[in-house]
């Protein structure tokens, strides 16, 4: 008696031997569920190889970080004088900016400037402290009068959405921790 798949290629027209499967790997029903099975599995490694520069395009999108920022208080978009996009945030009561470099026509940018302005001036030993321990944002005594805290990220390193979060959330950390420094 012939297998269930012997029969259900008969019943399609395909020639089966009844001694082995060699003339069934041949036949044309076979052939096509190959292609089909090896075409589907093209599609989903073309999808995973594919998804983390979708999310990494994703992320260093300006409108995304924008999302990411109002996540942690009050957030808006605006542009410098250079014509660059800029977030204006405020994160537990600290106002911080958000500039970004490098951006194509869809505000999909490579770098951004993370800044907090402190109006407190520190002494010159705080910021050798604060720049000498840490290998994250810098110090220094601004035009205004005051001290600024800056650091430079490259968005492009960005893998996807929530490492921006972490970035966001660990700018917050650098400020809490510098403002105790400069005003215990």
């Amino acid at each position: 008696m012939p297998s269930f798949a012997t029969s259900i290629l008969r019943s399609l027209g395909a020639k089966v031997s009844a001694y082995g499967r060699k003339l069934r790997h041949r036949s044309g029903v076979w052939q096509t569920g190959k292609v089909i099975l090896l075409a589907s599995l093209a599609v989903v490694l073309a999808a995973f190889l594919l998804w983390p520069k979708a999310q990494a395009r994703e992320a260093s999108n300006v409108d995304t970080i924008m999302q990411i920022a109002q996540v942690f208080g009050t957030a808006r978009l605006d542009r410098d004088s250079n014509s660059s996009p800029r977030i204006s945030a405020e994160l537990d009561g600290f106002a911080y900016t958000i500039t970004f470099f490098d951006c194509g026509p869809s505000d999909t940018c490579s770098s951004a400037q993370f800044v907090t302005h402190f109006d407190v001036m520190a002494d010159q030993a705080k910021l050798d402290q604060w720049n000498g321990q840490t290998a994250g944002p810098r110090a220094y005594f601004d035009a205004m009068g005051g001290t600024s805290l800056a650091q430079t990220t490259q968005l492009d390193d960005a893998t996807g959405p929530a490492i921006v979060m972490g970035m966001i959330g660990n700018w917050g950390n650098a400020v809490f921790d510098f403002a105790a420094l400069i005003d215990p």
